[in-house]
């Protein structure tokens, strides 16, 4: 099958959810990681992240027992880029989570240092207003708190890969 001119064939493939099934790795795209990871908990299918950061957030929404369920970028929020010309876009949350109490969070992941460019600016306005109508909160999740998740994924991950380990130990006796 021919690839068109500008466009690249995808490297890497979801072939569904399973336990058994290993995703393909994180590869970089340019100094970005990005791929595919599934979770029961995802209500719109794989999510193709595309930073590390994103992965850290999706990992830690996986294993958190507060989350019943997230969507990654499932809506897209207008917004007007131009005042002068009127121009519309459409910005894409990272994130829609639904937890345990009830409360639906609009998640976007940003580095700190660009929270306060004009576009992401704006986006951010349209988002909580978006968020707000419908009932959510609106949070940018930054470096402090994605460095934070990433420690907290890690123990999770040593207490599980030490917990396995004693019942594989458990069972060989």
């Amino acid at each position: 099958m021919a690839t068109p001119k500008n466009k690249t064939p995808s490297k890497t493939s979801y072939t569904g959810y399973s336990k058994f099934k290993k995703l393909p790795r994180p590869r970089r795209k340019g100094h970005y990681i990005t791929g595919s990871y599934a979770s029961p908990k995802s209500t719109n299918g794989p999510s193709q992240y595309r930073s590390g950061w994103e992965l850290v957030v999706l990992e830690y929404l996986d294993w958190n027992p507060q989350v019943v369920s997230f969507e990654y970028e499932p809506v897209a929020i207008p917004y007007i880029s131009n005042a002068q010309t009127g121009k519309v876009r459409h910005y894409h949350p990272d994130f829609i989570v639904q937890f345990a109490d009830g409360r639906k969070l609009v998640v976007e992941v940003k580095r700190q240092d660009k929270i306060m460019d004009l576009m992401v600016r704006k986006k951010t306005e349209a988002g909580k207003r978006w968020a707000e109508e419908r009932g959510m909160q609106y949070q940018i999740w930054s470096n402090h708190l994605i460095f934070k998740l990433k420690e907290l994924n890690e123990g999770v991950k040593k207490m599980r890969s030490s917990t396995a380990k004693k019942a594989n130990t458990t069972k060989t006796k």
